[in-house]
């Protein structure tokens, strides 16, 4: 045998049934209102004196299972069986009767008797009647649930269908004349005037929220709203006649933007005389315009009064922007560095009407470049979490001030790790230049000093000459030129012994390069200093 909680469970949650127990005699009445109250505490249970009362009953309240006697003043319980069936035919009876009479049954089996039970009552008896009806129950609330799904489902269905119908149509311009019979059949749009309103969705958002915005414009803007497939973001609005005001479309951004948290932009289509066969007119003119809120023009936008041309992006426009930038990185100057990024934004991007792609992809290659120039300065890892701050930018701005932010964080993390680099670089570059002026005179190399500080020589020798205006073999030349003139002062100092002790692999290349740094010889210096000696 079933039991109720499994009856129950395989039913809608909580399910509790409400039974009213009928019979003109009150102690008995209570007696079985007590032992159900005992058997099953979770229904709710009712009770009337006769057929008249009981029927009334039914009338107000939600009843699911009648307990009734027969035997009645009043009204008995045939003709309350009777009015109840052609009332409530979905109502269970089980009849109670002390009379066990086949004429009783024979007349109460048409009004959908489920059973009955003889007086006095056995539990088991009752429990056993009870447990087939609670199932009776329940197996129709299960077949209604089902009929509900089905007409929920073709309903679905039948809105995706005409979905994917409008979808075609908005764009298709070859004019198919079966797809526009069938829009035209369910939009009721023949020979109508009107245009298509786009509404973007800066993110998506969920089931809750997209079902109480769709509800909301349906009731203030049009019943004909759709997705757009490619985007679901996207909702089109047909509108029929007069293209809606400014300030009905502003309100629905308001409410979007109080109720959901949500920016709301709006384009209007341009106004077509036909919707049946132009709408893909208007619609078109919303999408193309529907890319300038990047540039935070009004919201909403009217297709009609703009005249849009996007003009391809030029490379060769934005590379000084770029050098720009890096020489400021150099010079160490962040605030004229982020005016140049700022004047690229609001100079370069916007009055050319760049479209919004190729604004992002144009910002994120600066970027790029400067992370790249500059890579020595940080980490790799941290290289790494920067490239994937820029890449960012191309599917988080949605507009060319969150662009413009998003792009500023960036440069200014790049020139806080380029700066700590160089005053880390400046440090090591005096120990460097200590090192040299100890040993300048020694036969060193660049590759051995770019060694012994763990630089790369190639960087090295840029990064030398970058701080110390020289390269490393000009600077050590320097040194050791410095140093010889001083040592030729001392007439004691042979010149010999002077190229020697200054690394150099034979007097006559010393005497060279003595004369490329200072235009005179050694022997011609002491001279001109009176420290020449004839045996030298």
């Amino acid at each position: 045998m079933v039991s109720l909680n499994m009856v129950l469970r395989s039913g809608e949650k909580d399910m509790q049934h409400t039974i009213l127990i009928v019979d003109d005699e009150a102690w008995h009445r209570r007696g079985m209102t007590n032992l159900l109250k005992s058997l099953y505490p979770e229904m709710e249970l009712l009770e009337a004196k006769n057929g008249s009362t009981a029927l009334e009953l039914c009338k107000s309240r939600e009843i699911d299972i009648v307990i009734t006697d027969i035997n009645m003043p009043n009204m008995d319980g045939l003709e309350f069986m009777r009015r109840l069936h052609d009332l409530k035919p979905d109502i269970k009876i089980i009849v109670l009767t002390a009379y066990n009479k086949f004429e009783y049954a024979k007349a109460a089996i048409k009004y959908g008797v489920i059973d009955f039970i003889l007086k006095p009552v056995k539990v088991s008896e009752l429990q056993d009647v009870l447990q087939k009806t609670f199932s009776i129950l329940c197996r129709e609330f299960v077949g209604r649930k089902k009929h509900h799904q089905f007409e929920s489902y073709m309903l679905q269905a039948d809105q995706l269908r005409q979905n994917h119908l409008v979808n075609q149509w908005l764009l298709n311009e070859t004019k198919d004349s079966n797809l526009i019979d069938q829009i035209s059949q369910f939009l009721d749009i023949y020979s109508m005037p009107g245009n298509v309103i786009l509404f973007e969705l800066a993110s998506p958002i969920h089931k809750e929220n997209r079902e109480e915005l769709v509800i909301y414009l349906k009731e203030n803007i049009t019943d004909s709203l759709f997705y757009l497939e490619s985007n679901p973001n996207i909702l089109m609005a047909i509108c029929i006649k007069e293209p809606l005001s400014d300030s009905i479309l502003k309100k629905a951004i308001r409410w979007c933007q109080d109720k959901l948290g949500q920016n709301m932009k709006v384009v209007v289509g341009r106004h077509v005389t036909d919707l049946a066969s132009e709408a893909y007119i208007s619609y078109q003119n919303a999408y193309s315009v529907l890319p300038l809120h990047f540039y935070e023009k009004s919201n909403p936008l009217f297709g009609e009064a703009i005249n849009l041309t996007f003009y391809p992006a030029n490379n060769k426009h934005y590379y000084h922007y770029e050098k720009e930038l890096i020489q400021m990185f150099q010079e160490g100057k962040l605030s004229q560095a982020l005016q140049t990024f700022h004047n690229l934004v609001y100079n370069f991007f916007e009055p050319g009407n760049l479209p919004p792609y190729s604004a992002r992809q144009i910002a994120t290659c600066i970027l790029y470049n400067l992370l790249n120039h500059f890579d020595y300065a940080m980490p790799h890892q941290r290289q790494l979490q920067l490239f994937g701050e820029i890449d960012l930018i191309l599917v988080e701005s949605n507009t060319i001030s969150q662009l413009s932010t998003l792009a500023t964080n960036i440069i200014e993390q790049i020139y806080q790790e380029v700066s700590l680099q160089k005053e880390v670089t400046n440090n090591r570059m005096n120990q460097i230049l200590e090192y040299i002026d100890e040993h300048y005179m020694e036969n060193i190399t660049l590759s051995e000093v770019a060694d012994r500080f763990s630089f790369h020589p190639s960087y090295f020798s840029t990064l030398f000459k970058s701080i110390s205006g020289k390269s490393f073999t000009d600077y050590i030349s320097e040194k050791r030129m410095n140093k010889a003139k001083e040592l030729l002062k001392n007439p004691s100092n042979k010149i010999r012994d002077i190229s020697e002790n200054l690394g150099f692999s034979s007097p006559g290349y010393f005497a060279k390069t003595f004369k490329r740094f200072f235009g005179v010889t050694p022997e011609d210096f002491r001279k001109s200093n009176g420290t020449y000696k004839e045996n030298e």
